[in-house]
């Protein structure tokens, strides 16, 4: 199949970064790929694309930009862009789902790309849909690839290791995402001060069954 990643050079070291997250569309078609994210301590820093790839699963041509901007400066707050995504998840209907983090919300589109609706949450690094009722759940926890000069336009340098969110919040289905419950998550013991310099630090996936 083809390539989903890319090189980073960041100080002496060549790190390959690809997609944290993955969702397929309902029919199988099409794979969306997102949280292209690095960081290192030092020497060098954090970045991430600001986008969703789509490609068709079934051939062998490169993914290609569907939402955002696959680009490290082209973040944003209106509908058209994201600042930091960390993960796309789609329902029952093809809808697509991507928890924008820094901006605070998890955004939702169609599938060919048309922005339908935003869901206002803490700091989302993972949001899962339930196949069959159609449930949103969004979690939060410390995410790497948050560049200092997105802290400065979220205007809070976030201190991972302290007063960061470890919830998780469930919603209603697409039609009315009300809060039905939120709750707590165990904390993880981070060094450096907070920074997260290792990588993602969980994945969850939902018992559909």
């Amino acid at each position: 199949g083809p390539k989903v990643s890319f090189d980073k050079r960041i100080g002496d070291v060549t790190h390959t970064v690809g997609p944290i997250s993955a969702a397929f569309s309902p029919d199988g078609k099409y794979l969306y790929l997102t949280g292209y994210h690095w960081q290192q301590t030092y020497p060098g820093g954090a970045g991430s694309w600001q986008g969703v790839y789509r490609l068709e699963y079934d051939k062998n041509d490169p993914p290609k930009a569907f939402l955002g901007t696959m680009t490290e400066e082209g973040y944003g707050e209106d509908n058209e862009h994201f600042m930091v995504p960390t993960s796309v998840a789609t329902d029952s209907s093809g809808r697509i789902y991507v928890s924008d983090m820094m901006n605070d919300r998890v955004q939702i589109f169609s599938p060919d790309g048309k922005y339908l609706k935003t869901i206002p949450t803490d700091k989302p690094a993972k949001v899962l849909v339930h196949p069959k009722t159609g449930e949103i759940y969004v979690f939060s926890w410390p995410e790497k690839g948050v560049a200092s000069d997105i802290h400065r336009k979220a205007k809070k340098q976030i201190d991972w290791g302290r007063d960061f969110p470890h919830t998780l919040t469930r919603f209603t289905s697409f039609d009315n995402p009300a809060i039905i419950e939120k709750n707590p998550l165990p904390g993880v013991q981070m060094d450096h001060g907070g920074m997260v310099n290792f990588g993602t630090l969980m994945h969850v996936t939902l018992d559909a069954w």
